[in-house]
């Protein structure tokens, strides 16, 4: 099952920013973003009549996962390093990445590794669906 996360209007916060000072130029990029008339969002250069710039969607989430999880759906555990950084000057055993492992095996649901012969680290019934990214998804977006 596909979910529209970049939508999500729970979780998503809308920056647009302007690469350029000269509004001309910044109007030229594939990726501008105009609202619309009637409200919705045009991305491309040739906006709908009365459509009002607002520049170059950056879209980012307020969510358990952050960015990754709205744009990608990029699922990865961080290195030991990072998680006993934490710890450490926070003094919060509870962020030992042995800890953290075992969150992560609770709540991943992988879909792509055999759990008998190179599962061990993963977790295959958790709510978080982990998955190989199909490459046609990558190569049928040109921006």
């Amino acid at each position: 099952m596909q979910f529209p996360s970049a939508e999500y209007i729970n979780t998503k916060w809308d920056f647009f920013v302007s690469h350029y000072q000269d509004t001309k130029r910044q109007q030229r990029d594939s990726k501008f973003t105009w609202r619309t008339p009637s409200g919705s969002l045009y991305t491309g250069k040739n906006p709908p009549a009365g459509s009002n710039p607002l520049g170059i969607l950056y879209p980012r989430a307020g969510t358990l996962g952050g960015c990754s999880m709205h744009n990608a759906l990029v699922a990865l555990l961080p290195h030991d390093s990072d998680f006993n950084y934490i710890q450490q000057i926070t003094g919060d055993a509870s962020w030992a990445a042995s800890t953290m492992k075992k969150h992560f095996v609770k709540l991943e649901r992988n879909q792509y590794s055999n759990s008998v012969l190179n599962g061990a680290g993963h977790g295959f019934s958790g709510y978080l669906g982990t998955a190989v990214t199909q490459i046609g998804l990558l190569a049928s977006d040109s921006k």
